[in-house]
């Protein structure tokens, strides 16, 4: 899957401070009076909660975190490299597009004002070949709320004509604002939030100050339940299945293999596994077991290089007679050895598949 980089096809208004031609002591005071005003009454950043409606790590994972490495490599806040260079926001993603063409909400981060609206956008995402039809448009269809204090957050890639929100109407934390599409310039269905305060983008894990150059930041701005479910993922093996002839990663990703349904004719048993962010030295472990326990097969591989995505499967091909009747069970597991963290992260993962 090639990288993606959101542009922002909004302007934003720059307001200048007032000047006072009064006398000197008149501005003086004025100034103090302004001053302290601000210090009792400044507006705290948005808490925000997640900006889609499903369960982290269950229905949606994080694809992507903010690029917040101000040179010319990448790093997401821990220093990690579940993003890319210029990648303005956090990616939400879900399984596939059959899972959008059920309806995924997109709900509001927090309490605004609707600024801005596109909605006429097609679902179609790009490849190289298309990325140019999006230039200027990268967001796709896609809503800007403002929170006050200079707060805006902004969601995109929504289904073209889901929007059911306009400008200027006040919507709350949670309010739904459209449904994830495939608009704009991605190749699988997500939302993307980018958070800016005063026209420069704010990772949401990092806030407006962090004492380290790698963690989180001093206040991130993600509400405290919503943080304790954030927990960083070096990778994230966000979709796997059996499937009953050889699978692919296109015809995964538009979900035609989300059965689990086995047919005793059939001419393969294959485990597949969809995974974000595998990395060099991962370790990739992938195992079918028969009812009677016996391993039917397995694999482990050792990634040579970096994926953002990466698609796997393992099969057996069908013998001289029909499969066994009874359940069958497919094992994943992806560990890598050293993980931003410290010491070794790992996954696994089980899926069960029965012929009767």
């Amino acid at each position: 899957m090639a990288k993606k980089k959101l542009g922002l096809a909004f302007r934003y208004a720059v307001f200048k401070p007032l000047t006072w031609r009064s006398g000197f002591l008149s501005a003086v005071l004025l100034s103090c009076v302004a001053a302290n005003s601000r210090a009792i009454s400044q507006p705290a950043p948005p808490s925000l909660q997640l900006p889609l409606a499903c369960i982290i790590n269950v229905d949606c994972w994080i694809a992507h975190y903010m690029d917040d490495d101000p040179s010319g490599a990448a790093a997401d806040y821990l220093c990690g490299h579940r993003t890319y260079k210029g990648h303005t926001g956090v990616d939400f993603a879900i399984q596939d597009r059959r899972v959008m063409s059920k309806g995924v909400p997109v709900v509001a981060s927090a309490d605004g004002t609707v600024a801005r609206v596109r909605s006429d956008m097609p679902d179609s995402g790009v490849t190289a070949a298309t990325r140019q039809s999006v230039d200027t448009r990268e967001c796709g269809n896609g809503v800007v709320l403002q929170h006050g204090d200079g707060w805006e957050t902004q969601y995109c890639h929504l289904k073209k004509d889901s929007i059911v929100v306009q400008i200027g109407d006040r919507v709350s934390a949670g309010q739904k604002l459209g449904l994830i599409g495939l608009s704009g310039l991605t190749e699988f269905p997500h939302v993307h939030l980018t958070v800016r305060h005063t026209g420069r983008n704010i990772d949401p894990f990092i806030g407006v100050d962090r004492d380290k150059a790698c963690g989180l930041g001093n206040h991130p701005l993600w509400r405290p339940d919503v943080m304790s479910a954030l927990d960083y993922q070096p990778f994230a093996i966000y979709h796997a299945g059996f499937a009953d002839r050889a699978p692919d990663a296109t015809s995964v990703r538009t979900g035609l293999f989300d059965s689990n349904a086995l047919r005793s004719t059939a001419a393969i048993i294959a485990l597949w596994v969809d995974i974000f962010g595998a990395a060099k030295n991962d370790v990739l472990s992938m195992r079918i077991t028969g009812p009677d326990g016996s391993i039917l097969v397995e694999r482990r591989q050792i990634m040579s290089d970096d994926r953002d995505a990466y698609f796997a499967f393992i099969g057996k091909k069908h013998g001289q007679r029909d499969w066994p009747l009874g359940n069958y069970v497919g094992e994943i597991t992806l560990t890598r050895p050293i993980a931003v963290q410290g010491g070794a992260f790992e996954k696994r993962v089980v899926r069960k598949a029965r012929i009767e």
